[in-house]
C-alpha cells in the first residue's frame, strides 16, 4: 500500500472522473496520453506498485496534473487541483512529490515515445489489433492490454481548447461539489 492507495474506491467511476478532470482542468490533449506514459513509468520502475480501484484515481489526478504543469503553457494551483479531484491540498502536495520520486523525475517524453503510446491509445480505443502498433521498449505496456477500458483518453475525446480566464475558473470552482 502507498500514499496512492485509498482506505475504500472513490463512488466515481473512472471514465466519469477522467471527465471531470479533462472539464475542470483544461488540460491540453496531450496531457492524458503523458499522464498514460508517467502511470506506466512507475509500474516499470515499481513492478509490486498496484494500480486497482483504490489507487487509481489518485494516480490520474496526479500525473494529469504533473503532465499540466509540464507541458501546458497554463496550468492551475495544486488548490484548485485538488478541488476538482477531491484531494486535500497537502495530500495532492505529498501524492505529487510522492509520484515525481517513483519515475525519478523523468518527466521529459521524447516524440516517439508519445506517438508510440498514442498510437496505442488509440488502437485500444477503436478496437484495433494492438501487435500491429509499434510498442514502447520491449513487449506490451503495463496499462494498455487489449480491451483495456480507455474511456476518455483519447486526444480530443474530452479536452475542448482554449482557456479559463479568472471569472470563468471562478465560476468552475463554485460550481463544483464540496468535498465530503
Amino acid at each position: 500500500m502507498t500514499r496512492f492507495h485509498a482506505v475504500r474506491a472513490p463512488q466515481l467511476s473512472i471514465h466519469d472522473y477522467l471527465v471531470r478532470i479533462a472539464t475542470y482542468f483544461q488540460c491540453s490533449h496531450e496531457c492524458f496520453v503523458l499522464s498514460l506514459i508517467y502511470i506506466d513509468r512507475i509500474v516499470k520502475l515499481h513492478p509490486e506498485f498496484s494500480i486497482n480501484s483504490l489507487s487509481v484515481h489518485r494516480l490520474v489526478v496526479t500525473s494529469v496534473m504533473l503532465a499540466a504543469k509540464f507541458f501546458d503553457d497554463v496550468y492551475y494551483s495544486n488548490a484548485y487541483y485538488g478541488k476538482v479531484g477531491g484531494v486535500r491540498t497537502s495530500e495532492l502536495n505529498a501524492l505529487e512529490i510522492l509520484f515525481l520520486k517513483l519515475i525519478e523525475w523523468r518527466m521529459h517524453v521524447l516524440p516517439e515515445e508519445y506517438q508510440q503510446y498514442r498510437n496505442h491509445v488509440l488502437a485500444a480505443v477503436h478496437g484495433d489489433d494492438l501487435s500491429s502498433v509499434g510498442l514502447p521498449h520491449s513487449g506490451e505496456t503495463a496499462l494498455l492490454r487489449p480491451n483495456a477500458e480507455v474511456s476518455g483518453l483519447t486526444p480530443g475525446g474530452y479536452c475542448q481548447p482554449g482557456r479559463l480566464e479568472d471569472s470563468d475558473k471562478d465560476r468552475a470552482e463554485r460550481s463544483l461539489p464540496s468535498q465530503s
